[in-house]
């Protein structure tokens, strides 16, 4: 009967293998694809149904022998994968172990094992697949032009065409508040343009004839006529995208160690087994085989790599591989793209300096009024103290965007300017000398200042200044008491606001000034030539080469679409302050592992003493090695879901309240 039944495993292996054969060789080199997790849950079940089979049809002979060509079908993907690494590998791995245990399970009677071993074993593998794919749909969000249609003149004529027929030389209308769809040359109109998430660049910058502008930038106000030079994948956003679709392998450092760590033991498990063979005899020598640690690593890993990245996202941090999770625990190095990042977008008033005819209230008045209907940083900033004070605003009679520049107006007769320097001598007012000095002195720090005139006489100048995150200084303390020996602002302003900000945040001369995008990838080069681990936290697309090359990269919402898709985390909400949660889920996940580890250890060492000393049965060795040892793996796998994690103002609970 053992012999019937172990005939029927083997030729029900061979039919298979000939029919998978035939088929792929009817398609050529066509792969068959298929859902991989409907495929598991096939395996499953019928690993499963193979296990009930053999519990329940011990004595009916035909349906007995169904039931084993049903398991032989069922592991033959177990039996292929041995064969690939015997014949091409030319390796003794973990597979090659588990085959063992099959054909001796079957060989001896004990279906019932090999089933059981058949389903912990597909079990692992839809684990594994799993986490494999949460990582790779955060991975691919592939960065795309969001521009369907574009405006273009024909002939004088403004022209909708879609954005794929746009060609060369082209003149692209562009409005404020859209985005610049090409690299180009404006041949008319001027603008202020948001350069932030391309150039990083604080503050929105004036633009007009033969002046460059490059896609992905914003229009803030004003209107351009844009000769077309680059579309699509040729412009900067297009090349730099080229760079963010090379991940190809989604396994995690801790899997791909835990199937090492496997085929690396299969080989001394095996030399041990065919010893004690003889000596002990066969149930033994199985039970040895069944004490690999491989397939209970394989579940352990995929588990507290999965249920590490779900905490994760209960606290509103998004990572999207699990090998980010596994390299924090190595960081010690941190720099701090400036813009947008340890800064926040909106502006803050700073120096109010009327001229001596005015107090600030007046000037405050005029230059709240002219910006009324705007909506952008600087004209936020402005109503915002405006209606703190609860000004009443000037009533606008005629109101001339000329933007890139300032605004002209008119109320009560009186004609009204605000606007920048350049608006001003543009306009050929005298500006006093302590405004020149003044406005100077703001630009050095990486400020702004806004000039108004009235009935063409200046009347005062208005400072805004970029405004630190509250958060930033708790949580670079955070930082720093987990052991973090360098935190360092990287930024393309010059030295003197760079400085500044290092100084408040308490990071002394670890700043870099006046750094372009590709400086900013060289100088994270040149730390990991040094031995140093280093994370970039950064927000636009000239921080995407750093952030790739960077041990692990972070983005803050609200970036832009590009570093989104680069950064390898993403803190979805309170700015920084989820920055010390995720060092924290690192340190547990690598708190974690090594306990796994311990307890894998532990598992395989009492099923190998237990089979060879202490007359353990092949039934509650597969019993203990397939079910009570994954058991005990999944508990543990589970504590992270439970652990409060401590942030920067609060408990944040890992498990949803």
């Amino acid at each position: 009967m053992i012999l019937a039944g172990l005939e029927t495993f083997t030729l029900t292996y061979f039919v298979v293998k000939a029919v998978k054969y035939r088929k792929q060789k009817r398609v050529g080199t066509k792969q068959l694809k298929c859902n991989e997790n409907k495929k598991h849950n096939k395996s499953i079940s019928l690993s499963i149904a193979s296990a009930i089979g053999a519990l329940a049809f011990t004595k009916l002979r035909l349906l007995k022998l169904l039931n084993v060509s049903l398991l032989g079908y069922t592991t033959y993907p177990i039996l292929a994968e041995t064969e690939k690494s015997l014949l091409k590998e030319k390796k003794i791995k973990n597979d090659f172990l588990n085959s063992s245990i099959l054909i001796i399970c079957v060989a001896q009677g004990y279906y019932f094992n090999s089933a059981l071993v058949a389903t912990i074993y597909y079990l692992g593998s839809k684990l594994v697949a799993r986490t494999r794919d949460f990582s790779e749909k955060m991975l691919h969000h592939n960065f795309q032009l969001p521009y369907e249609t574009v405006v273009i003149l024909n002939e004088g004529n403004k022209v909708e065409i879609p954005f794929d027929s746009l060609v060369e030389k082209d003149v692209v209308v562009i409005e404020s508040g859209q985005a610049v769809p090409i690299d180009g040359t404006i041949v008319q109109g001027n603008a202020l343009l948001d350069q932030n998430t391309l150039t990083g660049e604080a503050q929105p910058c004036e633009k007009q004839v033969d002046d460059k502008v490059m896609a992905s930038t914003i229009v803030i106000s004003g209107s351009i006529h844009v000769r077309t030079e680059k579309t699509g994948n040729d412009t900067n956003v297009g090349k730099i995208n080229k760079i963010l679709n090379n991940t190809s392998d989604f396994r995690t450092n801790l899997q791909l160690q835990s199937q090492s760590l496997a085929d690396r033991a299969a080989l001394p498990i095996l030399i041990g087994s065919a010893i004690s063979f003889p000596l002990l005899g066969l149930i033994p020598a199985t039970t040895l085989l069944n004490s690999s640690p491989g397939n209970t690593l394989r579940i352990w890993a995929s588990l507290q790599i999965l249920n590490h990245l779900v905490l994760a996202s209960r606290n509103g941090i998004l990572v999207k591989d699990g090998r980010t999770l596994e390299e924090l625990k190595k960081i010690d190095t941190i720099l701090f793209d400036k813009t947008g990042t340890l800064t926040e977008g909106k502006l803050v008033l700073g120096k109010i300096l009327p001229t001596a005819n005015y107090c600030e209230t007046d000037l405050l008045r005029v230059v709240a009024s002219v910006e009324q209907k705007l909506s952008h940083p600087i004209a936020e900033a402005i109503l915002l103290h405006a209606r703190k004070l609860k000004l009443s605003l000037l009533p606008l009679e005629e109101t001339n965007y000329n933007i890139g520049f300032g605004i002209e107006a008119t109320t009560n007769g009186e004609k009204l300017l605000v606007g920048s320097h350049r608006f001003m001598k543009s306009h050929s007012l005298a500006i006093p000398h302590t405004i020149e000095s003044e406005t100077r002195h703001a630009e050095n720090f990486g400020h702004s200042m806004i000039l108004a005139a009235r009935n063409r006489e200046i009347i005062g100048a208005i400072e805004l200044v970029p405004t630190i995150r509250q958060e930033a200084f708790k949580v670079i303390e955070a930082l720093r008491s987990k052991g973090i020996k360098q935190m360092a602002v990287v930024s393309g302003d010059n030295e003197q606001p760079t400085r500044n900000i290092a100084l408040q945040l308490g990071l002394g001369t670890n700043y870099y000034y006046n750094v372009l995008p590709q400086d900013k990838a060289s100088i994270v080069e040149s730390l990991q030539k040094k031995g140093r681990r280093v994370c970039f936290i950064g927000d636009g697309i000239n921080d995407v080469l750093a952030m790739k090359k960077a041990n692990v990269s972070i983005s803050l919402t609200g970036a832009t679409s590009v570093a989104n898709d680069v950064a390898g985390v993403l803190l979805l909400r309170n700015g920084l302050n989820q920055l010390p949660t995720l060092f924290e889920i690192g340190e547990s996940l690598y708190r974690n592992t090594n306990q796994s580890l311990w307890l894998s250890a532990f598992g395989g060492i009492a099923n190998a003493t237990g089979g060879l000393f202490l007359g353990m049965s092949l039934v509650a060795s597969t019993i203990w090695m397939n079910c009570l040892t994954k058991l005990i793996g999944i508990v543990h796998a589970q504590r992270p879901l439970q652990r409060k994690i401590k942030s920067v103002n609060n408990t944040i609970y890992a498990k949803p309240q």
